[in-house]
């Protein structure tokens, strides 16, 4: 989901886009950072723990996109390309973009999002939060 909508955006400010050959690596990176590990703690546990309390935590998926399994063919063509032992990232990168561009998994990733203005309350009352 993460990759898709990086994929489909434009004009971002960091130029990590539709139009960007390293999306792969970079959303990999960050998922990494925030999922949960037995080894490490997830980044956002690191700052509360570490740096500060006052963390904003936004949910932005739907519960059914965050509990239930990815439809079978899509899961099948990722396990597929990312188990295929391809050596380099723009092949790897290029094929993800295909797999998640296929327009019946564009918009089951896409259905999985909650509508932006639900997200973009979230993150106001969350601020509103801290700071008070």
């Amino acid at each position: 989901v993460c990759l898709s909508s990086v994929q489909k955006r434009s004009d971002h400010g960091t130029n990590l886009d539709k139009d960007s050959d390293v999306t792969v690596k970079v959303t990999c990176m960050f998922y990494n950072m925030y999922r949960k590990s037995k080894e490490l703690p997830s980044l956002p546990t690191a700052v509360s723990q570490q740096l500060s309390n006052r963390l904003v935590s936004v949910k932005w998926l739907k519960d059914e996109a965050e509990s239930g399994p990815l439809p079978a063919g899509l899961e099948q063509e990722l396990n597929a390309a990312l188990g295929g032992g391809q050596k380099k990232q723009e092949d790897l990168e290029q094929t993800l973009r295909k797999i998640i561009s296929l327009e019946e998994n564009a918009r089951y990733l896409s259905g999985c999002r909650l509508p932006p203005e639900d997200v973009t309350s979230s993150i106001v009352e969350g601020l509103k939060a801290v700071v008070a």
